[in-house]
């Protein structure tokens, strides 16, 4: 008899947390020397409802802003050549565009959408463009942030303190002074790196690390390598500068210094996909003359801004104006990759042209990888960070706490702990940070099928089996007790030493987890009979 299992705990999970938060709030509602906590709690019930929250982080000047705009498929935060944003810009869905301002002092009003860049950009002067702001929420219509919620950062090591300290509160690197700070500390990382691979960008990795023991690593961040199209070389035109970078980089196991702190390095070439964005008919008119032109007299023209600009005798139905705006949007690669896709497709409609600049630019791919690596884990990874700031906010409130106040709070921390025993994508996440920390003895297979159950490809009993939707549920259950009673073997010899044998005995519950299910899911179907 075929069937499909539920859908796993993905929706259960919230409720339960949902749940035991809400009790800890009647508990400390009303108790002034708990209101911090009280407030935390607050905070972690409401994000348990949003959107994953992904900070984009980096050191300055690495493409941050130009990444999140390829990101989100359109051309919304301002970027430049030097630091650009000074200011956390928070970019959540909404149906059309809207800011909210909040301030330092906790205030809040809404502004204008055309005022994004003067609230987030400082003059040429360097002055703070808005004294007093602490963060800018802006809404846009675009698909992605259905399911994320960004955070463009300040360049980290900025020749300007405040900014470096803002993405620090952003990232939740500092200690939190309210639950506004609380809420909005990011939930994940992505953390661009020079894709010359700067020791400079080694050194503010660890620190960030040192800094938030457990949240840089594979399990919450993931690295790009950013500005790959740099490596570009006009005498090599056909040579995809990504594909070369992947090659030089190697896998995620075979880069160990980075595999300590990112699930992935992903190679991008940002400015392609944003630079798709921003065209506009009279762009691709352009591009469609310059398409004409001889491939290899394009690339040498290319050679620099300035020669692909000025040279008069090239392309003459093309002004320098429009160059100079095709270059600055697409920059060398992309624009050459766009009038060679024109060249061999001379049919093309804009939107085609704009979708080829966005697969090639690698921004797809990491998007994919965000929704596989942490998607999948959202309801996990937002609990998971819930938790570790409302315990923060227990162990500060018992310092001044008298006998009333910390009878509520063991009961606070009775709450917490029945939570954590009862949701096992906790345990989940343990495992993963165990199994990333380093080599667990496990071979290849047990390696992937590790990522694969604990819900790196999806979090349905099928998908953490690596079977298909129309799988029949006979089929489920005898494969989950086949593994269930594989990873008691792991778990129960001495082959292992005891931090694998620990990993091993929460792989084993989540295969019999997964079983349980199933067979709910058959009891089901037996009844409807």
């Amino acid at each position: 008899m075929s069937g499909h299992p539920p859908s796993p705990p993905e929706s259960d999970r919230p409720t339960r947390a949902q749940t035991a938060f809400a009790e800890c709030l009647k508990l400390t509602r009303g108790q002034p020397r708990l209101a911090e906590l009280h407030a935390a709690l607050a905070a972690a019930l409401e994000r348990l409802g949003q959107p994953l929250r992904v900070a984009i982080a980096g050191r300055a000047s690495r493409g941050k802003s130009t990444l999140v705009n390829a990101m989100i498929d359109r051309d919304e935060v301002a970027v430049g050549r030097s630091e650009t944003t000074s200011v956390v810009t928070e970019l959540s869905y909404a149906a059309a565009p809207a800011v909210t301002v909040r301030y330092e002092d906790g205030g809040a009003v809404h502004g204008h959408p055309q005022d994004l860049h003067r609230l987030t950009v400082r003059d040429r002067d360097g002055a703070h463009p808005a004294p007093g702001v602490a963060r800018v929420k802006y809404g846009v219509p675009s698909e992605f942030l259905k399911s994320f919620r960004l955070l463009d950062t300040p360049g980290l090591a900025s020749v300007y303190e405040e900014d470096g300290t803002a993405t620090e509160d952003a990232l939740g690197l500092r200690s939190h002074r309210d639950s506004e700070t609380a809420l909005l500390a990011a939930d994940a990382l992505v953390f661009l790196i020079d894709s010359e691979v700067h020791e400079e960008d080694f050194a503010l990795v660890e620190r960030f690390a040192e800094k938030t023991p457990g949240k840089v690593t594979p399990v919450f961040a993931i690295g790009v390598y950013a500005k790959c199209d740099m490596h570009w070389r006009p005498g090599l035109p056909e040579a995809d500068p990504l594909e070369q970078m992947r090659a030089v980089s190697g896998s995620r196991h075979a880069s160990p210094q980075l595999s300590r702190y990112f699930f992935d390095m992903v190679a991008v070439a940002a400015v392609a996909a944003h630079g798709a964005a921003r065209l506009t008919p009279g762009m691709v008119d352009a591009l469609r003359a310059l398409a004409k032109a001889d491939p290899a007299e394009l690339a040498n023209r290319l050679l620099s801004g300035r020669r692909f600009v000025d040279g008069a005798d090239f392309a003459p139905d093309v002004p320098a104006s429009m160059r100079l705006e095709l270059f600055e949007a697409l920059q060398a690669w992309g624009l050459y990759r766009a009038c060679r896709f024109l060249a061999e497709h001379p049919g093309a409609e804009a939107a085609q042209l704009r979708a080829h600049l966005r697969e090639i630019s690698g921004v797809g791919g990491l998007n994919e990888k965000l929704a596989r690596h942490f998607g999948n884990r959202a309801a996990f990874i937002k609990l998971h960070s819930g938790l570790h700031r409302v315990r923060q906010g227990v162990t500060a409130a018992k310092a001044g706490a008298e006998r009333a106040e910390l009878a509520v709070l063991e009961l606070v921390e009775q709450k917490l702990n029945e939570l954590e025993y009862e949701d096992s994508s906790l345990d989940e996440l343990d495992a993963l940070a165990a199994f990333y920390a380093g080599d667990l003895g496990f071979t290849l297979a047990e390696r992937e099928e590790i990522l694969r159950v604990t819900g790196e490809h999806g979090t349905r009993c099928e998908q953490r089996l690596g079977r298909g939707a129309d799988t029949p549920l006979a089929e489920l259950e005898r494969l989950a007790l086949e593994r269930a009673a594989h990873w008691s073997r792991r778990c129960e010899g001495a082959s292992l030493p005891g931090r694998s044998r620990h990993v091993a005995r929460i792989i084993r519950n989540s295969y019999q987890r997964i079983l349980y299910r199933i067979r709910q899911a058959q009891s089901l179907l037996d009844i409807k009979e």
